[in-house]
């Protein structure tokens, strides 16, 4: 979320409303770049990837794109000699190893093999931005998000990294509230997440699209959905209101967002876990 005092508005993105969604006490955190989050090799990995994959749809051949822009992402956490971690984030090198030495070029090799021959690129990772309402007080309430890829025949994408199977996979409630806004933001009708990775010793590439089919399919509905979420992070930002330890989906065990969380360690409901209802037990 960005307040921009000089035009009196509000810019918020599809990423403060998944995270806000899943806990308060966590959107809040993000807020605060004071705060030192955790290494993530997902989120590594994952930044290292799209950049890849957006210089190879620009025209770049070059065999060694994967490495470099992991090392680029590497050296802005510090971790440039990722091996001499190993003792203080075991899991995160690991991961982060697998992924430099075999698997994030398997899946750039997929992507230029099975996808972008059928690509027809209009536009690649830029930013969109549309308005939501205005307050009382004249302020202007706006959506802004990043779109991965824009194609000729009018659909959108966001390339996704993930673990699970075509048959398992699901559009998680994160993505979908992602895919609302991306279509609200650039005005388009069709929205695509392709994913890369799949179980098994073989990375594959699949799609889902996403079918609206509930009450946020126009802009008027995803106004008056988004409008007391927007409310209630001005409290928390501008108003000193302390924020709950949880969020407002209703998200199963299975779902645990503790688990998800770049502030675990230093969060007293860290060792929780969600529950059906979406409260923290």
């Amino acid at each position: 979320m960005h307040f921009d005092e000089a035009r009196n508005e509000l810019k918020i993105s599809h990423s403060d409303f998944e995270a806000f969604a899943k806990c308060e006490l966590m959107w809040v955190r993000n807020q605060d770049k004071s705060i030192v989050r955790e290494p993530a090799a997902p989120l590594i990995c994952g930044s290292a990837f799209h950049s890849t994959l957006e210089a190879i749809i620009r025209g770049s051949r070059d065999k060694d794109l994967i490495q470099m822009y992991l090392q680029a992402e590497l050296m802005k956490k510090g971790l440039e000699k990722i091996e001499e971690f190993k003792e203080k984030y075991p899991k995160l090198v690991e991961k982060v190893v697998e992924f430099r030495d075999g698997y994030g070029q398997q899946l750039v090799d997929l992507f230029e093999k099975k996808v972008l021959p059928k690509l027809k690129p209009e536009s690649v990772e830029y930013w969109a931005k549309r308005e939501l309402f205005h307050g009382p007080d004249g302020r202007t309430y706006s959506l802004h998000c990043r779109v991965d890829y824009l194609d000729q025949r009018g659909f959108i994408a966001d390339w996704k990294t993930t673990s699970q199977s075509p048959a398992s996979a699901k559009i998680e409630r994160g993505h979908l509230m992602q895919a609302r806004i991306n279509l609200f933001c650039d005005e388009r009708q069709d929205f695509r997440f392709i994913y890369f990775g799949g179980s098994g010793k073989s990375p594959a590439v699949y799609r889902q699209e996403v079918l609206l089919e509930d009450d946020l399919q126009d802009a008027s509905d995803l106004r008056w959905q988004l409008e007391p979420m927007i409310y209630r992070m001005e409290e928390l930002v501008f108003g000193g209101v302390d924020p709950l330890p949880n969020g407002s989906y209703m998200t199963a065990y299975a779902e645990g967002q503790c688990d998800y969380c770049d502030y675990r360690h230093m969060c007293r409901h860290g060792a929780c876990r969600m529950v059906a209802g979406g409260r923290i037990e």
